[in-house]
């Protein structure tokens, strides 16, 4: 729809800073996204998961692992610690919660990695998922690319671990909320 002439999101935030240091951005209110969400659940009805036990400890193992990927970044200067709450952060708790990250793990985890993982091993969806999500990233360059694949690979195995779309979609947000009051967001300003 972005690529429709005349169709424009609502933009919320532009060239606003998280602090100091991190890099401007723009943020819009993409109410495409929900859209996207109920068309692949009425599509797809199993697209919320299920309901087998959790795996609790290989879970539990996970989301240090995922959160471990800030630091890392940190070190490779993509990002660096800048901790602050912008004024705007119940916009973005908002937008980031309810349209980007129920829509995008609706599509990765819910509809392709469900998908391949009932065809194939369930690693071989875990990973394509991944990748496609890293490869959704591009704009931002190679090292976001690398990045997002690996959350990807964070919130895909906490779909696994939980059968539950909800809880990747929590993971995704609480990374991407830690991001933004931990570090700087959505990069370091060079």
């Amino acid at each position: 729809m972005h690529l429709i002439p005349g169709f424009n999101n609502l933009q919320v935030l532009d060239n606003v800073k998280a602090g100091p240091e991190s890099l401007p951005f723009s943020m819009y209110l993409n109410l495409d996204k929900p859209l996207t969400f109920f068309a692949l659940l009425l599509a797809y009805p199993i697209l919320l998961g299920g309901k087998k036990k959790w795996q609790l400890k290989p879970l539990l193992i996970t989301l240090p692992l995922l959160l471990s990927l800030l630091p890392i970044a940190a070190y490779f200067g993509a990002i660096k610690t800048e901790f602050g709450l912008p004024s705007w952060w119940w916009l973005f708790v908002l937008n980031n919660l309810l349209l980007t990250c129920v829509a995008e793990e609706a599509l990765f985890r819910g509809f392709i990695q469900q998908s391949l993982s009932r065809r194939f091993e369930w690693q071989i969806g875990l990973a394509v998922a991944s990748i496609l999500f890293g490869l959704a990233h591009f704009s931002g360059g190679t090292l976001l690319v690398i990045f997002a694949t690996l959350a990807g690979l964070g919130y895909g195995l906490v779909f696994h671990f939980t059968n539950r779309l909800w809880c990747a979609v929590l993971a995704h947000f609480l990374f991407n909320f830690v991001h933004l009051i931990f570090f700087t967001y959505p990069v370091l300003a060079r």
